[in-house]
């Protein structure tokens, strides 16, 4: 074989294995939290919107961001708000009640609610 044709096979040996390490790394969680996450939010009685309405009916602020996640095993949504002042808030809207359950601020001020 000749030098040419030697590199391009090496070059297609090692795309072929850099695309399969690529396919492996974007590939389902390996411990299963991605489904449990999932189930959760199917399972969960309020949705993305009504949280983002109650985190800011609560804080007066816009929603920038927000996204569903588990923690201690309950389905929450953590909505990240910006007040008039500017003040960044997190807040921690539980999927199964659509209560406000943690509100913190760009001070590390933390607020926990019953």
């Amino acid at each position: 074989m000749t030098k040419s044709k030697s590199a391009i096979a090496l070059l297609i040996g090692g795309g072929l294995t850099l695309g399969m390490g690529m396919m492996a790394f974007a590939g389902p969680d390996r411990d299963g939290t991605g489904d449990q996450e999932h189930a959760a939010f199917q399972a969960a009685p309020i949705g993305l919107a009504q949280a983002i309405s109650t985190a800011e009916s609560q804080s007066g602020g816009r929603a920038m961001s927000a996204e569903f996640e588990t923690e201690d095993g309950s389905g929450v949504f953590e909505v990240e708000l910006l007040a008039a002042d500017g003040t960044e808030i997190e807040i921690l809207v539980d999927a199964s009640t659509g209560q406000v359950v943690i509100v913190h601020d760009d001070n590390d001020k933390m607020e926990e609610k019953d």
